[in-house]
Formats: structure tokens, C-alpha cells, sequence
């Protein structure tokens, strides 16, 4: 998937500057053929249907999933953090992390649980669709995680690749980046 990550990188690049140099040339046979005065107004037309920056811009999803869970495990007091790789690929990294919140003299804790994609992205968005995270007796954090892979070409969704995602984790070792 690595490899085919880099030819889509590398494909949507050159679509890029390859749709720029052929309409940066039949822009200038226009002008040469009707004017500057219709030249500009093509111009013109054709900026106003590109997407200005003002405008709300399509942002990588983020996934973020709560819930209250019963503790049946010793578990440290305030908030554990644990940060889970689930992929990683040349120019990007797919992350899950997971925050425990538990208070004292409670038999629950508050889960909060979030997905994202960092990187390069060119080419490739992530959209979760579910995460679930449980803590087990013998403090061992399992986690569960879905979404859909969209790889897209010029900003057109080609393929849809859904991806699924699920381990365990000791929450007895030290916390941060696992």
C-alpha cells in the first residue's frame, strides 16, 4: 500500500500541473485570437467558479467518539492518555487517541477516543465511521476502529477502501506514545 501510495502522490501532482500548462496555453490563443477585453473576462469567469480561500474548505475528518464505560480494573485516578499508531505509510500516519478520565470512587470512566490522519495527505482522505475502546480486568485497553480510505484524483473520489483496525494495549506501562 506504501508503494501505491507514492505513484497516487506522484499522479495527482503531474494531473495537476499538466491541467495548469494546457490551460495556461489555451488561455494565451484566446487572447491572441478575440482580444484582451474578452480574455479577461474568461478570466474572470473562470476564477469566479474556482473555490476562494474565504470559503469553507473541505477538512480532513476527524473522528472523535465518547462514552462511559463500567471499570472493573484498578485504574489510575484523573486522566490517562494513550496515543495508538494504526497506520503508517511514507508521507502519512493514521493515529487513535484515546483518553481515559476516571475519578475517584467511581466504578466508570468517561472514554474519549479519537482518530486522525497526519501528513502528506495528497490524493487521500480519511473518514471514521466507529471506534470502540474497553478496559479489561487485568487493565488491558482493546480497542476497536472503522473507517473508509477515499482516494481521490483531482478531488473526485475513485475508490472507496474501507479499513478496520483493532489490538490491545497495556495501560500498566508508562503513558504517551505507544
Amino acid at each position: 500500500m506504501a508503494f501505491f501510495h507514492v505513484i497516487w502522490i506522484l499522479l495527482n501532482i503531474g494531473l495537476a500541473i499538466g491541467l495548469f500548462i494546457l490551460s495556461y496555453r489555451n488561455f494565451r490563443l484566446f487572447s491572441e485570437r478575440y482580444g484582451y477585453l474578452p480574455s479577461g473576462l474568461l478570466f474572470i469567469l473562470t476564477a469566479g467558479m474556482c473555490q476562494s480561500p474565504n470559503k469553507v474548505q473541505e477538512k480532513q475528518s476527524v473522528g472523535v467518539f465518547e462514552r462511559v464505560i463500567p471499570v472493573k480494573a484498578q485504574l489510575s485516578h484523573g486522566l490517562t492518555s494513550r496515543t495508538i499508531p494504526l497506520l503508517e505509510l511514507p508521507t502519512i500516519s493514521l493515529f487513535q487517541q484515546v483518553q481515559i478520565n476516571h475519578q475517584s470512587r467511581s466504578d466508570s470512566a468517561q472514554v474519549s477516543s479519537q482518530i486522525y490522519l497526519t501528513g502528506w495527505a495528497t490524493g487521500l482522505r480519511w473518514e471514521p465511521i466507529y471506534s470502540t475502546v474497553d478496559i479489561s480486568r487485568n487493565n488491558e485497553l482493546s480497542y476497536s476502529t472503522s473507517g473508509v480510505f477515499e482516494w481521490r484524483l483531482l478531488s473526485f473520489t475513485i475508490y472507496r477502501q474501507p479499513k478496520f483496525f483493532e489490538g490491545k494495549l497495556s495501560l500498566s506501562s508508562k503513558p504517551g506514545f505507544m
